[in-house]
């Protein structure tokens, strides 16, 4: 009896996570929207009524008629055709299946290497674990459509040259994803670093010191396929509105300061910390070591490449939060490996009786879980204008358009508002916005310009002089970083350090060149006199 128990919970145990994981994303997607969603939407507005794909700036009076490359131009006006036809749920939902899509590949790819059905059950978890700590990254962002990107290639990797028909539509992958996202550039290093990988792993194979590592061996010929299928992908990439100038203005990005700006491509010890990536991290580091501890003296190997993929994104996830989730799908067949012989020896300890109540338990939880989730989910949610005056100056806004005398002034706005304020107020030209932090502007950045408005009392008034700018859109208080008192010592971080003076505030709040023209408890609209 206990077996057909245990027969049928595990059967329906995929079912019951997979609906909790379609709940817990819908529920991560609906908590928050895109800083950048408004900007996304406009452009590809622009895209579908004057059917024309811009290659200029039009939003930004510092930088107009400048260059401006939509690298994400067709993922735009996809966005906005289901947002204008289909409506606010249905962009919900269209990224909702982009993130299952990526869940699934991921899925699949580990069991290429490691399949049995206890690991069908491990690397769901481990995966599911993966994508709870890649939150932040997850919901409305068009880098999910990367994920998917990075996985299909990493399949048509792995599977190679037992199914080469995959390799061959590496192309067309490539021709699709240079249209929708730029991390294809990310692609098309780790397919030629494959290359050089099978074209060194003969003589990689007898280096005494790297006799852990197993390494794939083929025949020229299948090499050269490899080679070719490079400078393809890379041809595919050329087919594109811009052509060769989309690289041009992707290598902008080169220079980085933006990075130590934008929490989301901060490094992992950036405050405030975010413990679910850094305990998964931990996991992975720890598992790669306990594996390597037990097993080097086994004769057992690992797989050159798997490794280096392994240690390569590990790497840069540590340095970038926004690098997590590729961590995540890269790394889980290797996890799958670090892990299986620790749980299937845990798991075979149990009676068949306690595997029971242990599934039983399981399988109740998931289901009130995804039960009490779905109760909760706001499904009528705008996913811009329910964040109304808590994420988005909309009331501050509403003014400025009713207020004729403003329509000609010159405006100063936060830098995270600036999507919003493309969607919301695009006949309003801008300083600057999401889409070109590293474009260089006065011998460094727009984004360092912008921050020189902050530098002191002397810089602010400098600055808004030299521009002509006669209004002001700022936030009434900048988010202040709390700390545990343990966070303080470990990081060596005292309360003083924790306090950033905007200068620009100070000024323009103090000084009689400018009074307040309207307040609400999220932002401040400044006038000069």
């Amino acid at each position: 009896m206990f077996a057909k128990i245990n027969k049928i919970l595990l059967y329906i145990m995929p079912f019951l996570a997979g609906l909790l994981l379609l709940v817990f994303l819908l529920k991560n997607s609906f908590s928050y929207s895109d800083l950048d969603l408004g900007w996304h939407l406009q452009a590809g507005n622009n895209i579908i009524s004057s059917h024309e794909i811009s290659s200029f700036n039009q939003y930004n009076y510092t930088l107009i008629n400048e260059d401006w490359i939509d690298h994400e131009w067709l993922l735009n006006a996809v966005m906005a055709y289901i947002y204008d036809f289909l409506g606010s749920l249905s962009l919900q939902l269209a990224f909702l299946a982009l993130a299952l899509i990526a869940f699934y590949l991921s899925w699949r790819r580990s069991l290429l290497s490691y399949n049995s059905n206890f690991n069908k059950y491990l690397s769901f978890i481990i995966l599911f674990i993966g994508f709870w700590a890649s939150q932040p990254h997850l919901g409305i962002r068009v880098q999910e459509f990367g994920l998917i990107g990075l996985v299909s290639l990493l399949i048509f990797i792995d599977t190679y040259p037992q199914k080469k028909y995959l390799l061959y539509f590496t192309p067309l992958l490539f021709l699709v994803w240079a249209n929708m996202h730029a991390s294809f550039t990310l692609g098309l290093v780790l397919l030629g670093l494959y290359c050089g990988y099978l074209y060194l792993a003969p003589y990689l194979s007898k280096l005494s010191f790297l006799k852990y590592f197993s390494f794939l061996l083929l025949k020229n010929r299948e090499k050269n396929k490899v080679l070719l299928i490079l400078g393809l992908s890379v041809v595919a990439t050329l087919i594109n509105p811009y052509g060769w100038q989309l690289y041009s203005f992707l290598g902008g990005y080169g220079n980085t300061f933006y990075m130590s700006y934008i929490r989301e491509w901060q490094g992992q010890f950036s405050l405030p910390l975010y413990y679910p990536q850094l305990i998964y991290l931990s996991i992975s580091a720890a598992g790669a070591i306990i594996w390597v501890w037990f097993n080097r003296k086994r004769n057992k190997t690992i797989g050159f490449w798997d490794s280096g993929l392994f240690v390569l994104f590990f790497m840069l996830a540590w340095r970038s939060r926004r690098h997590f989730p590729l961590f995540v799908v890269v790394s889980l067949p290797l996890l799958v490996l670090f892990y299986q012989d620790i749980f299937k020896s845990v798991w075979h300890n149990f009676t068949i009786n306690i595997r029971v109540v242990i599934l039983s338990f399981l399988a109740l939880s998931l289901l009130l879980s995804s039960l009490l989730i779905s109760t909760y989910l706001p499904f009528n949610q705008h996913i811009i204008n329910s964040f109304c005056d808590s994420q988005y100056p909309c009331s501050a806004v509403d003014y400025l358009k009713n207020n004729q005398e403003t329509h000609s002034q010159r405006m100063f706005s936060e830098y995270n508002w600036g999507g919003y304020l493309i969607w919301a107020y695009p006949e309003k030209k801008l300083f600057i916005d999401g889409r070109m932090p590293q474009v260089v502007y006065k011998n460094h950045t727009i984004l360092e310009e912008y921050l020189d408005f902050r530098k002191s009392i002397d810089s602010a008034q400098e600055k808004l002089d030299e521009y002509q700018i006669d209004l002001v859109l700022i936030k009434n208080n900048q988010k202040k970083i709390r700390l545990q008192p343990w966070e303080k010592i470990l990081l060596n971080v005292k309360d003083s350090d924790l306090v950033v003076t905007d200068f620009l505030h100070d000024y323009i709040k103090e000084s009689d060149e400018w009074q307040i023209v309207f307040q609400d408890k999220l932002s401040s609209v400044y006038s000069r006199n």
